[in-house]
Parts: structure tokens; C-alpha cells; sequence
């Protein structure tokens, strides 16, 4: 399958919905999330979490290029200019994506975890993504949040 890329001139366009407002990190739903970067979009193409859209300038699209050939989502493609307004910032790194977020695990898949994280409260997505790579890196098998946390 050919990825199907999208040009859009419009940054009202609905189609772009997921992306408004990250700045302000609004989430309308717990069944999504944003993933920003060429390096964190190529970690999520790897994994099991379903890409719903990709948000791309075209020195980002060509970047990507083979990588997204089996994909089955829009790829929408629009002007930096363009995409800071969806956005709601100067995005310097030109690459987002929208992916789906998978059933979370019961706590009985974490009963064999020898080093564990726990986090309360945790409100701020770069502490949250600080803590797990630190975890990950000092060889931490699991993280649990609660339902404060973000």
C-alpha cells in the first residue's frame, strides 16, 4: 500500500482537530494521544499503538519517506506557518502524530515486576516522560499512574 498524503492549506481544517491547542495539552479523550518528533513518530510506526494521522511539514514527510508506506491513515501535509497556527506554538521539529491508545494493562500484569514505579498526581507530560525514561534507563520493569495523573 502507497501512504495517501494530504496537502492542506486551510489550518482550520477539521481533519486537524486532534492537533489544535496541544500547547495548552487539551484532551477531549482518553482513546488518543500526541506523539511529537521524527525520532518518537519512528518509535511509534514500531510499535502496537494504531497511528490515526500523521501532521508533517515536507522536509519531515520526505524525512519519514519509505517508513510510511504501509500506513493506513491520512498523512496531512501543510506549511510550517501553517501548522504553529494549528498547533498553538512555534513548532520547530515539523512532526506529529495522533495515535490510539491501547486497553491498559491490569495490575496483576505488573505482579512480577521486581522494580516498579508508582507516580501520584504527576499533571506534567515532560516530568511524566522524564520519570519513564529514567526508569527505563536505571532498568525499572513497569510504571503505574493513577487516574491524577496525566
Amino acid at each position: 500500500m502507497t501512504v495517501t498524503v494530504v496537502r492542506v492549506d486551510d489550518s482550520h481544517d477539521p481533519r486537524l482537530d486532534d492537533y489544535r491547542g496541544v500547547r495548552h495539552l487539551r484532551r477531549d479523550s482518553d482513546e488518543w494521544f500526541i506523539v511529537e518528533t521524527v525520532v518518537a513518530i519512528e518509535r511509534l510506526l514500531r510499535s502496537p499503538y494504531p497511528v490515526r494521522s500523521l501532521l508533517l511539514t515536507d522536509d519531515k514527510l520526505q524525512r519519514l519517506g519509505g517508513q510510511l508506506d504501509t500506513l493506513n491513515c491520512p498523512v496531512y501535509v501543510l506549511p510550517r506557518a501553517a501548522m504553529a497556527d494549528v498547533v498553538g506554538f512555534s513548532i520547530h521539529r515539523g512532526a506529529m502524530a495522533s495515535a490510539g491508545r491501547l486497553d491498559l494493562r491490569p495490575m496483576s500484569a505488573f505482579t512480577a515486576c521486581r522494580r516498579l514505579v508508582l507516580m501520584e498526581g504527576c499533571v506534567d507530560h515532560e516530568n511524566l516522560g522524564a520519570v519513564a525514561r529514567s526508569a527505563r534507563a536505571l532498568g525499572y520493569e513497569g510504571l503505574i499512574t493513577d487516574a491524577t495523573s496525566v
